[in-house]
């Protein structure tokens, strides 16, 4: 099996296992209990906060456990623009933002908000002057990713956050950072950001957890309410044993993210100048200002769907975009400069550390052979 849909999501590491199986035989006991052995739980929350927060540059208590991605970049949406004085119900984002983000904005912009989707440029990325083109004294709230996760185009957010509070210190920003954590080394104080989204799936973690980031002294509404559980923020008994096992698994990414993102970077080189050398393909990610681990292109002729099928049978695993789409045509791809032509096409390949170019090889082959068979029929 050759497995190149790591966007997606990652295969659970060895310390994740090994922590949840330990804690789900040792230390399987209510956090919010008083007794001792409920405080010994409350002890590994706590524990795991602080290595989040490590990694993360900030505070254990600025870090609230949540059920993934998802559910964080919700609670960060919904918890601050609910919040908004009616003279800050102007909010930004951009056109390319994931689902979980772009659903709240549209759902917010029915409930009356003034919303702005920001669209990348001729090169395909989203610029700077174009953000603070939309940013007036009206505006609230702008949510904007790190890492796109179907083109992988890195967003300069400490630029971005320094210039927006340069011309309006009231917005408050928030920043997707699913894909970027464990894979670029960044800080929440660095960038300057409110709010930062994090996925434990997306680090070899189990599915299920991920978490918040919220600057200290922001106040912001529940998405959940219910029990007193992270400062009432999201109420509910925590899951012990998958927070523990994101916390580890992030910590092990982490500590080799310099090895891992040379060892991408080569396959992701090596990839490139294959897919170059077949005339049908166009690659969606730009040269420049990208992740290593993301690869998105095109193949003139070959329905993305039918060749990911093709390529299924022979046990080769990629994706038509975000898995989230479940198989619907790009947002991504179809906002780029001519990607409306290229959308029905696109195929999207992300690595892992444990990915090699013997099988890049042999995706390679099988995707030539693919396409050859495909058009024939």
């Amino acid at each position: 099996m050759i497995y190149l849909d790591n966007s997606s999501t990652t295969e659970i590491s060895q310390v994740a296992i090994e922590k949840i199986v330990d804690i789900l035989q040792n230390n399987n006991y209510n956090p919010s209990a008083l007794y001792d052995l409920g405080m010994k739980s409350e002890k590994e929350i706590f524990k795991s906060s602080k290595v989040i927060a490590e990694i993360l540059g900030c505070k254990g208590e600025e870090i609230i456990f949540t059920s993934g991605g998802t559910e964080s970049n919700n609670m960060a949406i919904f918890g601050v623009c609910s919040r908004l004085r009616k003279n800050k119900r102007n909010i930004v984002t951009t056109s390319i933002e994931h689902d979980s983000v772009l659903v709240p904005f549209k759902t917010l912009e029915e409930q009356g908000f003034n919303v702005k989707f920001v669209k990348p440029n001729r090169n395909d990325v989203i610029t700077t002057e174009s953000i603070l083109n939309e940013i007036s004294d009206e505006t609230g709230f702008l949510s904007i990713m790190m890492v796109n996760n179907e083109i992988g185009t890195i967003n300069d957010i400490k630029k971005i956050v320094k210039d927006v509070k340069k011309k309006n210190s009231d917005v408050i920003i928030h920043c997707d950072a699913v894909q970027a954590f464990c894979k670029i080394d960044f800080s929440a104080e660095d960038l300057g950001v409110d709010l930062i989204s994090i996925s434990g799936h997306k680090v070899n973690a189990p599915k299920g957890v991920g978490a918040l980031f919220i600057k200290k002294n922001l106040n912001i509404n529940p998405l959940i309410y219910g029990g007193s559980q992270q400062k009432k923020l999201r109420g509910g008994t925590e899951n012990v044993a998958y927070i523990s096992a994101f916390a580890v698994s992030a910590k092990e990414n982490y500590e080799s993210i310099a090895e891992n993102s040379k060892k991408i970077k080569i396959l992701n080189q090596y990839l490139k100048n294959e897919l170059k050398n077949i005339e049908q393909v166009i690659l969606n990610t730009p040269e420049t200002e990208t992740i290593g681990n993301i690869v998105n292109f095109s193949v003139n002729g070959v329905g993305s769907e039918i060749l990911l099928h093709f390529l299924e049978e022979k046990e080769i695993y990629i994706s038509t975009g975000s898995a989230c789409k479940k198989g619907k045509q790009s947002h991504v791809i179809s906002s780029l400069e001519n990607g409306k032509n290229r959308a029905d096409n696109a195929i999207r390949v992300s690595f892992s550390k444990n990915n090699t170019t013997d099988e890049i090889d042999i995706f390679i082959k099988e995707l030539k052979n693919g396409i050859s068979k495909i058009k024939r029929r």
